[in-house]
């Protein structure tokens, strides 16, 4: 840096330290002790500096980190964010397939997209998020045990920054913070530090949506957080045995709008409004498990008045998932050229509306057997309810009329764990059946 003295006069006054006229050319004072003035120029001299950023000047007057070396980190750090983003792409697109392509093109913003828009500069929660499933699937792709442990390390470091987002009232309710959330919980979900720890994500999650409220998730990225996340949160309502916030009326609300808005747009089909109006009915179910439980722990004629409109419920409920089910076989059936199918599968495409199709009937044909077991234990297998002619016509399936339910802790068996691989080995395919693979009890469900 450049010193300059503040004063004006002649250095021999300066160095004299008293009062220079400043007299041009020569000052009178150097006149009168016969001495040269050496005029006014001013001396510049180089003081050692230290920048703000730490980097010191050295003895030829360069600094150790030049202009070019700034910007060369700055490159390297903008490379390292969009290579992170390109890798949590390819952990998307491998590891949730059918749910990302069945909604990427019917949602404002699509996950992918969401973390490729923030900011180069960002490593908040939901990049760090974003960066632990893309190195998490690069680990386990290229069997890299030192990828796969560091994530833990960074899934620490996302919890920290989660939690300080939480706490901050300008921020708690934000979509960075709700999208850090669920992708941490995806996290927990695929590599966790127990059998289901997940569901203390899910639990915080919860809270997040109800928040937030119902209107933040009918469009725009809260609506794509809502489905990217939806089936695990009908999951958790069933193994808490609780009921599903989603069955509340605001929240179901939002599945008939969007369908609306999707054909609006002339982004909708019939295979996804099926689906959609599934799990419209299937958002009710953990509702019903906790009721009829309630009742099965009492007197079998305590309350019939209860016990009759429950039954009305379940059935009604059991006919129209039978209904979709039905629609769907016939929409999904091979007989159906594919030139035919544009109105049917709409944006969807062909081989992800067969996986979402196949996925979605297993989990209504879950749902119609929980159904079946919670009508057998308020009835003991005899439908003696009074109410329409189509309702009385539906019977419980064969296998369930030969199973008696004598307690209420043998309606949902292995539901508090043995179910847990059905998470984090197939987490897509668990997501398609509306989280009803939770009530698979272990076993593997193929594709045909």
């Amino acid at each position: 840096m450049v010193g300059v003295p503040r004063s004006k006069g002649c250095r021999t006054c300066l160095e004299r330290r008293v009062k220079c006229d400043e007299n041009f050319p020569t000052c009178k004072r150097c006149d009168k002790r016969g001495l040269q003035c050496p005029g006014y120029n001013r001396p510049r001299k180089f003081y050692h500096f230290i920048g703000p950023s730490g980097e010191q000047l050295t003895t030829s007057g360069l600094p150790q980190y030049i202009i070019d070396d700034s910007v060369s980190l700055r490159l390297n750090r903008t490379a390292c964010v969009t290579q992170q983003k390109e890798a949590f792409g390819l952990f998307v697109d491998t590891t949730f397939p059918g749910l990302y392509y069945a909604w990427s093109s019917r949602v404002d913003v699509n996950f992918i997209e969401f973390v490729r828009q923030q900011d180069d500069s960002s490593f908040g929660a939901l990049m760090l998020g974003a960066r632990i499933l893309g190195t998490l699937h690069l680990g386990r792709l290229y069997k890299d045990e030192d990828k796969i442990a560091s994530c833990r390390s960074m899934y620490s470091r996302g919890l920290q920054c989660l939690a300080e987002l939480i706490r901050n009232p300008q921020t708690v309710k934000s979509d960075h913070t709700l999208g850090a959330a669920v992708l941490l919980a995806i996290y927990e979900i695929l590599d966790g530090t127990g059998q289901n720890s997940w569901l203390t994500h899910s639990r915080g999650i919860t809270a997040l949506f109800r928040h937030r409220g119902a209107r933040a998730h009918s469009h725009g990225v809260g609506h794509m957080l809502l489905i990217a996340f939806r089936s695990f949160i009908v999951a958790d309502a069933l193994i808490r045995n609780e009921p599903c916030f989603l069955a509340e009326p605001e929240w179901r609300s939002i599945i008939k709008v969007s369908v609306r808005q999707e054909g609006l747009l002339g982004k909708g089909s019939k295979l996804g409004d099926l689906i959609e109006y599934s799990f419209h009915d299937i958002t009710i179910i953990p509702g019903l498990v906790v009721r009829t439980r309630s009742l099965s722990n009492k007197l079998t004629h305590d309350n019939p008045v209860r016990r009759q409109k429950l039954m009305r419920e379940l059935m009604q409920s059991r006919e129209r998932l039978t209904d979709l089910h039905s629609q769907l076989v016939t929409l999904s059936s091979h007989d159906i050229r594919l030139e035919d199918r544009p109105g049917v599968y709409g944006p969807i495409p062909v081989h992800v509306a067969n996986l979402l199709a196949h996925f979605s009937l297993h989990g209504i044909n879950l749902a119609t057997a929980l159904l079946d077991r919670l009508i057998l234990s308020i009835d003991s297998g005899q439908l003696q309810l009074t109410g329409s002619k189509s309702a009385l016509c539906i019977e419980p399936s064969k296998e369930y009329q030969d199973t008696a339910i004598s307690s209420a802790s043998d309606m949902i068996p292995m539901l508090a764990g043995g179910s847990m691989g059905q998470i984090n080995e197939s987490p897509d395919h668990f997501a398609l059946s509306m989280g009803m693979m939770i009530l698979d009890g272990g076993s593997k469900d193929q594709l045909p």
